[in-house]
């Protein structure tokens, strides 16, 4: 018997045949042998230098459909599509050939059914007594599901990558330490730098500080907390213009990596801009520019309780065009919007940052004056009289330059005489109120005039 080789079973001989006593040991090994050969759960076989098999157990017999005497003396092209397999035959070949021992990944197609099997192959030389390959042996092991898996895993995964690579969103994971581990496309050209430019690197060597410190707190705060983080980040871009992202950053502590977190940003800077265009129609009136009422009485709420909490004074002047039903009748609208808006924006230039000029309704006006008493807003709003009695509108209609007057009543909440936190409770529309009616007074006398409300 040649080293190495596995010689057919002998049904005769034993104990009872009269055989030696060392030959009965050498079958009952051999008969062990084909046992665990065949309860294994590997594929092990044998095959001679024409690659006819020599041995089979149980498994291999069963992949064919036959009893191991059936597939004894057959070669794979009996069982397999050779050219659909390839790699069966090139192993063979490299062992019987270099006498080497090789293993490879091997795809076999069932040349019966069209199954694509996939295997792990160990095929070792087998050598007679001088050394000469005579044949190989070979213990496959079943690795189909395994592959089937790696190619849903590599099918996926380059979904996923096509996905991310052309989803509408910016994404990104990042270390601890703050540093970029990945970004996507979209990412690197909001950034304006190639992939590479931006792993390895932080915020703070991509942007400025105050732009870092923004995008940095949203990150501390998602591993501070370990749970999702969402909020509206502000980014000066490349092009030297704002972009507006709604973000949400994740921790991955759930998928093993406790130091990351990954983050989705969607460009919302249509959206921004067009919800501040909507604060600004809602809190500045279409015609003149100037605030409109809301806006005037909230903000003027929030100045009188500052007034209270620091003891400074507040006013308010109430104004409104003289005769303006005079000059519709005589220009008609397109005349009267064209004396508003003169007047309107000539008033708001003439005030500070910190003041508000506010159109109340129809002709009539009211300008709030930030940390500042009766004395100072008679002194504005004498200005203002003089200023809009100089100035000439000139239509746009008919080129026709128009003149007008302004009569103005102010009134003033100061701390120090109405009594400020601990005093009685004054309103912004009691202070407009007083002022109303200063305005009226001033009307009534003959117009072009300003007139202070009395205090409370």
């Amino acid at each position: 018997m040649a080293p190495g080789t596995i010689p057919p079973m002998d049904p005769g001989g034993g104990e009872d045949g009269g055989a030696p006593h060392g030959a009965l040991s050498e079958r009952a090994e051999l008969h062990a042998l084909r046992a665990v050969l065949s309860s294994t759960g590997a594929y092990v076989f044998t095959k001679d230098r024409d690659c006819r098999y020599t041995y089979v157990n149980r498994l291999v017999a069963e992949l064919f459909g036959r009893s191991p005497a059936e597939v004894v003396g057959c070669t794979d092209e009996d069982f397999f599509d050779l050219e659909a397999s390839g790699g069966i035959r090139r192993n063979d070949m490299e062992v019987m050939a270099g006498g080497v021992t090789v293993t490879a990944e091997e795809r076999n197609v069932v040349r019966e059914t069209g199954d694509e099997l996939y295997y792990l192959s160990v095929k070792t030389p087998l050598r007679d007594t001088d050394g000469e390959v005579i044949g190989l042996c070979g213990i496959s092991t079943d690795i189909t599901r395994q592959k089937e898996l790696e190619h849903a895993f590599i099918e996926q995964r380059a979904l996923l990558g096509t996905v991310i690579e052309n989803v509408d969103a910016s994404i990104y994971v990042k270390h601890r330490d703050g540093r970029y581990r990945y970004v996507n496309a979209l990412c690197a050209r909001i950034l304006g730098r190639s992939p590479d430019e931006i792993i390895g690197r932080r915020d703070d060597e991509l942007h400025d500080p105050e732009t870092a410190a923004r995008i940095t707190e949203m990150d501390r705060r998602t591993f501070e907390r370990q749970q999702k983080q969402s909020g509206e980040e502000q980014l000066v871009l490349p092009d030297g213009t704002t972009g507006h992202f709604w973000s949400t950053k994740m921790p991955l502590g759930h998928v093993g990596r406790p130091d990351e977190l990954i983050g989705f940003s969607s460009d919302v800077t249509e959206m921004h801009e067009l919800r501040k265009d909507l604060e600004r129609q809602a809190f500045t009136d279409g015609l003149t520019g100037v605030a409109t009422r809301r806006y005037l009485m909230l903000q003027a709420e929030h100045e009188l309780e500052q007034s209270r909490r620091h003891g400074w004074p507040l006013a308010l002047i109430a104004l409104d065009i003289d005769h303006f039903k005079k000059v519709n009748d005589a220009h008609r609208h397109a005349g009267g919007d064209a004396v508003l808006v003169a007047v309107a924006q000539h008033c708001a230039g003439l005030v500070r940052d910190a003041d508000l000029v506010g159109r109340i309704g129809g002709e009539e006006f009211a300008v709030m004056l930030v940390n500042t008493g009766l004395d100072g807003a008679m002194r504005l709003a004498e200005r203002l009289r003089r200023e809009v009695a100089a100035l000439q509108v000139t239509l746009p209609t008919s080129g026709t330059p128009v003149r007008c007057t302004i009569s103005l009543g102010v009134s003033a909440f100061d701390p120090a005489h109405d009594g400020g936190a601990h005093g009685r409770h004054v309103t912004i529309d009691e202070l407009l109120d007083r002022a109303d009616t200063a305005l009226y007074v001033a009307k009534a006398e003959g117009r072009n005039r300003v007139r202070a409300a009395p205090r409370a």
